[in-house]
């Protein structure tokens, strides 16, 4: 009588699938612990499931590597963290280049409609220290001592002895002033574009 023998199956395939269990075994009694990871995260439903469905494939994939018996959860934090920084990465990249076509595309355009030169090319920095001048002085001393002179908005508060935010509103004002008086030096044939 002929026996049949069994093949023989390398130890290493063993353990491969062995490992491969262990992993799909981790991924299902973890999976709330992996889904509500991935929800805090993401702050939507959505996208926690796709990062669910990267983690998992991204462990299924890796199943030889897998942590070792108690640190499962920080491992799988870990492994859900770092998938979630891929993604956020991903999406900015993606961003990225959206915004460099559309810049292409909006600076191809610009060339084709752009006027010469802006009105406001041809001012010089006398003709802007020469309306600086005409602000009150109050207007004038903070955005002189914040525009030319560099001081923060602090400094320029113990210097003028008043409050950092009065400082920040005076700033905001001479700027609404000089920018009518500068737009009054437009030529008349360029105003309410």
């Amino acid at each position: 009588m002929v026996r049949n023998k069994a093949p023989d199956i390398p130890q290493d395939s063993l353990a491969a699938a062995r490992q491969r269990r262990h992993a799909e075994t981790l991924l299902v009694t973890q999976r709330d612990f992996i889904r509500g990871m991935a929800l805090k995260l993401c702050g939507n439903h959505a996208d926690a499931d796709d990062l669910l469905q990267d983690v998992t494939v991204k462990i299924l994939r890796n199943h030889t590597v897998l942590p070792t018996p108690g640190q499962e959860r920080p491992w799988l934090a870990a492994v859900v963290h770092n998938s979630f920084i891929d993604r956020v990465r991903r999406a900015a990249a993606r961003k990225e280049s959206a915004r460099d076509e559309l810049d292409t595309v909006a600076g191809a355009a610009a060339v084709v409609t752009a006027p010469a030169e802006p009105w406001w090319h041809g001012l010089s920095s006398d003709d802007v220290h020469t309306q600086v001048a005409q602000l009150s002085v109050e207007l004038r001393s903070a955005f002189e001592l914040f525009t030319f002179e560099g001081k923060s908005y602090i400094e320029i508060a113990a210097q003028l002895q008043i409050s950092k935010a009065t400082v920040g509103t005076r700033i905001l004002r001479a700027r609404q002033r000089l920018r009518e008086l500068l737009e009054a030096r437009r030529p008349l044939e360029e105003r309410h574009e």
